[in-house]
Formats: C-alpha cells, structure tokens, sequence
C-alpha cells in the first residue's frame, strides 16, 4: 500500500506541471482519487494497477510509445496520474468511471495496453526480467471451426477446387462471436444462397465441414495475451513452448479465464503499426514522447486538417467512411472528433442515427426533447445517444437505477446481449423514473441506441491517437510520411492502391518523393523536406540486403555499392532501372490503365465500341444524378437483409418476414472500387436487383478485374461516394477478357 501512495504522489506532481487545471480544481480531483482509490483497495486491485503502472513507465521513459488509453480505463483518474494513460478523464465528463470499475464488480478491469508493433517485444522482456522466465507467460488461445476453416481444412483433405470453396467462402454469413447461429453459418449459406448450394452438391464431401464447424480445432497463441505468476506458473498449469515471430515463447496451457481463476495477473498487451510509424516520425524530427504527449487539443491548423478531409494516414481516420463523416460534421473541437469515431461504426449508421445527427449538427432537422435530464445527457451529443455512458447516465439519473442495476445494464451493452435482455428490466425502470409519462419513450430510446452506442473512453483514447498523427502530419509533413510508408506493407493491396495514395497524397503537399539513391538508407526517410526512399522499396531487395546496402554510407557513389561483399552487378543493375524508371512506385499504374480504357472506348476501338462512356472520376461524382463510372474492384461483400434484421431487433425468423416487402429477396452486395481519383466508391446492388447481377458478380477477381457501372449517385445524406447499380459490365484485365453486363 505505501508504495501505491508514493505512486500516486509522484504522478499527482508529474501531472501536476503540466496540467494548470489541477490547481484551479484541486479539489474536485482529490476527491476522485480518494473514491476510486477506496474502490481498488477494497478489492484488493492494488498490485494489479502498479504492475500496470511499473511496465508503462518502463516503455515511456525508454522512449517505446505508448496508446494514450484503450476502453474504458481512459475513465480513471488513477490510471492516468499511475501513468498508465495519457487521457485526463477530468477534461471528459461524459466518462463514466464505473463503466471501468463498478462497485458491483468482482473480477479485474480490463486495461489494454497498445504499444509500436515492432517494440512490444521489449516490453515483455522487461516482465520477464523483472519477475523471472518462469513467472511469465503468453495466454492460450483454444480456436474452433468456423465456416472458412471448416472449408479450408476438408478441401485440403479431399484436393477439392479452390474455384469450388471460393465461392462458397465468398458469400459465407459472418456472425459474432455470442450469436445463437454464431456455429451454424455454413448451413445457412446454403439455405440463402444457390451458387453455395451447387458448389456443395458439385462436391459431396464438403458436407463434412458442416459437421467440423463449432468443434474445437487446436490451440494457438493470444495475439496480445500476457500473464505474470507471483510463483512459477509450473506449479499451476501446464506449459508449452511455441515459436512466435522467431521468439520461443512460454504458453499457458489455458484460456484467459482460466489463467485468471488460477491467480495470475493478465494482461493485453497490443501491437500497434500507428505507434511504430509515429515513433520513426518522432525518432527524425528529434521531438521526445513527453512533447507529444503534451501536445495541446484544440490546435486551429490541426482541427482544419480534419475539417478539410486531409485524413490520409491517419489512424482510424482515413476510411472512406470515416472521412466523408468527417466532412459532413466539419469537427470544430476535440471532441467532435470521438463523435466522428463512434458515428463511422457499422451499427450507428445502419440505425440512421450518424444521419440524424449529422442534419441536426447542419441545423436541417431539430432535436425532440423529451426531458430535462435527457437534454442534459445528450446535449453536447445533438439529441442522440451516440456512447453506451450516456445510456448508463440515463439509467442512473433519469430511471432512477441503483449502481448495481446499472452494473447489469452495462453488462448487457458491454457484451452485445441484444434488447431481450435488456428488456428484462422495463418494468423497473419505468417504475423509478422520475417522469413516468415520458419513461416509455426514454427506455425505448435506450434500447434501441444500446446495440450500437460506442464506448466514449474508446472514442476519446483513439481520436487523441489520430490527433497527434494529425498534428505531426500538418506541423511535420515529410517526417509523418516517412514514417507512415515504413509501415505500409508490401503486399498486392498496398502496393497497388494504398502506397500510391499516401506518396500521391505527399506531392500534394508540396513533398518531393525520391527514388532510392547509392546514398539512401535501408528504409524511407525524410530530407529538406523530401521523401526519399530506402533500398527495401526496390522489388527483389529483401531486408537484409538492403542494411547491407545501406551500410555503404552517406556518401556512397554506385560503384561503392559493388564493393559491398555479396552485391554483384545484377543487383546494382536493378536498383538503377528502378530508380532511373519514369513512375517506379507506380503512381500512375491505375490511372494509366483506365486512361487507355476511356481512349478506347471513345474511340470506339474493337470489342470495346458497345460499352458506355464513363462521365465521372470518382473525385467528380456528384450529388443523385445518373453516372457511368468505371474503376477497380478491391472487394466485394455480400449482405443477407434477414442477418441485419435479425441481429438489430432480435426477432425471429418468422416476424421480419412478414414486415418485410418482397421477403423472397434478402441478398444484397456491395463492391468497393477506387479509380485514378483517390476516391473509394461503393457500388451498390439492391436485394431488388440482386438477381439480375448474382451470376456477374460471382465472376468478379477483386484486385484484378475492372468493372463499368451506370446508375444513381447518392443525395446529400449519403455517407461517401456511392453508385446504385443499374448497370454493369465487368473487364478481366488479366486474360483480357471482356463481359457484356447490360442488365
């Protein structure tokens, strides 16, 4: 206890010189600390938070970036003078620290931890240091079937076609874990698909996957799971030794839980690349996490960055979601940007309520009020109950919930155990509310935001994250690319479609991007404001032979480089042609290709003449109007409408069908396309037009085949680019086959 205490002081006066807000409210967080310092005492959690606090100071003060929080425990004022966070819950009244740490609750809190991909190995050296090699362990992870793997591990048996369990994988339902069918996938691909169907039939033996799915199929590592034992764990578990990323690694031979009901300490330790890239910007500018983490919140030129969609690179930002949302709000505070964090996810906008929200911020529509006490929950939230805290609010402050109810309700949320569940407890609401008039309409509201309000210390812990990126980006451009291409992978995707938007997004800031030259170094770095490109950049040049490269030093000449030991003239050969190559990161690859396709179709050249003219680039398309666009399919989705249903209202089958019109037609698909425009567009095909394009769009090669669409833009609500479908035509460019898709 003594030395939580001494914690606790030492971060009362680290936070308190950089935080002038702490003198002028003193009191406010004494309290606070005193009341949730009572609460992990009393439950005996203090060992827990200061080997929490012990192993985040380590990396902080080696200089390992560190998340600024993770969930929930961005609501606790004790995490963050431990350390443990960089958010100040004080500055976020929205925070609920109960959501962390609820009188009611018997078991440890959930603190996960996010640190640079290519570092969090230190970290768990640190561990093993400090309490011994046997005292520390990853977590088990005990894996089942599922649909794919089912797929994948029969037809591997059987040599059944890879063209047969494609199809099928394709248009596999995708259920969460805790869904009462989360086992029964593959059989309800067959009952909503016939393509599924008749691939099963063509090949008998896939049957068996049906009955692998739900099994277990083996044990594997937790990918962030970490124990640590205050006696070798040997004593308690079973042991195994695995080989992770080249490491050999101590596994536990059980779960999470039950690592925890042995009395081990978990925890999640997370990789994160967005950290590794900022602490490659940071290592070039010469700028200490300290600094970074004091960077302010309410910057102009960092907030009109966000304004202006500039949001390429930035975590959780850059989606064509997340920016258009980003647009449409025009955030002008930090905290419009946790809105725009929970607003992208999938169950706001299904809801609507993204698009209730955004026409309320744009003065088109006024809020409803329906109580005093709900106008204050959800004011700075424009009427809408956009985080789970505010629901829990609601349920303490308008229903008139004891703290141990509310506890339930955040279970309920918490765990997605949808509105049955939550319903169990209308009647004592509606009993203790203080307006029994207006309760029905309060409860129901809660409901129905429960299944996808976001967590506000999440939302709040990873707009901080995209703010400081956003920050180095506009205050250090060619520092923040040059970080950020380190850590774009090498893949087809990346390669194709992601690398060259990031470097094309650089020349437009003014930002020279360089070929590797005898003088560059092993990966991407900065130059009087140029971004110039390592040796690993170069196709065939692997890692170890671009340090090698490399170590031929700053003012190398090409004929020094084939002085190197094991750097023949091939070599040297290939990264001159690279480098010496008009667009050698492809810059210009899409729009090249789809350039000539246009060309060819203007001119009305061979078996092109009959397809339509393509009016719009994706950066051009305007507002519900009639468009043929032509791009690049990266990926396609399908969507059963009877799974949407079914997960937002928890009905049964039976009920959602008789509301629905046409229930015949539950199939629906998406293809999300990008062009030489930098815009993604979604092409969307209607449940109601589905059947026309089923057999098309099965054909598509995303990644590789080129589609032509015509149809309706989207109107002003919309979210991002998107076309409804009317027709299609689609390109292999790969075996130059060409397919008539006039519907």
């Amino acid at each position: 206890m003594e030395l939580y205490w001494h914690w606790l002081r030492e971060g009362w006066q680290y936070r308190y010189a950089r935080n002038p807000d702490m003198e002028a409210r003193r009191a406010e967080y004494r309290d606070r600390v005193a009341y949730e310092s009572d609460l992990i005492v009393s439950k005996d959690f203090v060992d827990y938070f200061l080997l929490l606090s012990d192993v985040v100071r380590f990396a902080k003060d080696s200089g390992i970036p560190v998340g600024p929080a993770r969930g929930s425990a961005a609501g606790s004022l004790v995490c963050y003078l431990l350390r443990i966070t960089e958010v100040n819950p004080m500055h976020f009244p929205q925070m609920v620290f109960e959501r962390f740490l609820d009188p009611t609750r018997a078991d440890l809190p959930d603190v996960d931890l996010d640190f640079p991909d290519d570092r969090r190995e230190e970290v768990r050296e640190y561990l093993v240091r400090k309490y011994g090699a046997e005292c520390v362990g990853n977590i088990a992870n005990f894996v089942r079937y599922l649909g794919k793997t089912s797929i994948n591990d029969v037809a591997r048996v059987y040599r059944t076609p890879h063209a047969a369990t494609n199809t099928i994988k394709d248009l596999l339902i995708v259920r969460e874990a805790g869904d009462a069918r989360f086992s029964n996938t593959i059989e309800d691909t067959l009952e909503a698909f016939p393509q599924a169907k008749r691939a099963f039939k063509a090949f008998p033996e896939l049957e068996y996957a049906i009955k692998l799915e739900g099994n277990h199929r083996g044990m594997n590592v937790h990918a962030a799971g970490l124990v640590v034992s205050n006696r070798p764990i040997a004593e308690t578990t079973a042991l195994i030794t695995r080989v992770v990323a080249g490491h050999p690694r101590t596994v536990v031979a059980v779960d999470k839980r039950d690592a925890e009901y042995l009395g081990m300490l978990k925890m999640d330790f997370l990789s994160l690349s967005t950290l590794g890239s900022m602490m490659y910007t940071l290592d070039m500018m010469g700028m200490s996490l300290d600094e970074l983490y004091a960077t302010t919140l309410d910057e102009p030129k960092t907030l009109k960055a966000f304004r202006d969609g500039d949001v390429m690179g930035i975590f959780q930002f850059e989606g064509r979601t997340t920016r258009s949302i980003c647009l449409k709000l025009q955030p002008t505070n930090f905290m419009h940007l946790a809105h725009v964090t929970a607003l992208s996810r999938p169950g706001a906008l299904a809801s609507g309520q993204t698009t209730k929200y955004l026409a309320i911020r744009n003065n088109e529509m006024k809020i409803s009020s329906l109580h005093p006490v709900v106008e204050e929950i959800t004011g700075e939230t424009y009427g809408q109950l956009v985080f789970q805290e505010q629901v829990l609010r609601l349920a303490r402050d308008f229903g008139g919930m004891p703290g141990e109810r509310v506890n339930k309700l955040r279970k309920v949320i918490g765990q997605k155990l949808g509105g049955q569940a939550f319903n169990e407890m209308k009647e004592e609401f509606l009993s203790t509310s203080v307006d029994k008039e207006v309760a029905p309409a309060v409860w129901d509201l809660m409901v129905e935001s429960s299944g996808y309000s976001f967590n506000v210390a999440h939302a709040v812990s990873y707009s901080m994250l995209a703010y400081w990126q956003m920050w180095l980006k506009v205050h250090h451009p060619a520092e923040f690319f040059a970080g950020a291409m380190r850590k774009v992978k090498d893949d087809k995707a990346n390669v194709e479609w992601r690398r060259p938007r990031m470097l094309r997004d650089a020349q437009r800031r003014g930002i020279k991007v360089v070929a590797p030259r005898p003088n560059s170094g092993e990966n991407w770095t900065s130059e009087d404001g140029a971004l110039i490109a390592g040796y690993r950049q170069v196709p065939g040049i692997g890692e170890k032979q671009a340090m090698v490269i490399a170590g031929a030093g700053p003012h190398a000449a090409w004929n020094d480089i084939l002085k190197i030991k094991g750097i023949g003239p091939k070599t040297v050969d290939a990264v001159r042609a690279f480098a010496d190559s008009e667009d050698p990161f492809g810059l210009d690859l899409t729009g090249a290709i789809l350039r000539d396709l246009r060309r060819q179709i203007r001119r009305r050249d061979g078996g092109l003449r009959h397809l339509p003219l393509p009016t719009h680039r994706s950066d051009e398309l305007p507002q519900a109007a009639y468009v043929t666009w032509v791009g690049v399919v990266r990926e396609r989705k399908y969507w059963d409408l009877m799974e949407e249903e079914r997960a937002k209202s928890g009905e049964p089958t039976e009920a959602i069908l008789k509301r629905l019109d046409r229930p015949d037609l539950l199939k629906s698909c998406k293809l999300e396309c990008y062009d030489d425009g930098d815009e993604e567009v979604y092409v969307r095909f209607s449940r109601f037009r589905f059947p026309e394009f089923a057999d098309r769009l099965d054909s598509i090669e995303p990644g590789n085949d080129i589609v032509i669409v015509s149809g309706y833009t989207g109107n002003a609500q919309s979210i991002g680019a998107s076309i409804r479908a009317d027709k299609l035509y689609v390109i292999s460019v790969g075996n130059e086959t060409e397919e008539d898709g006039d519907a």
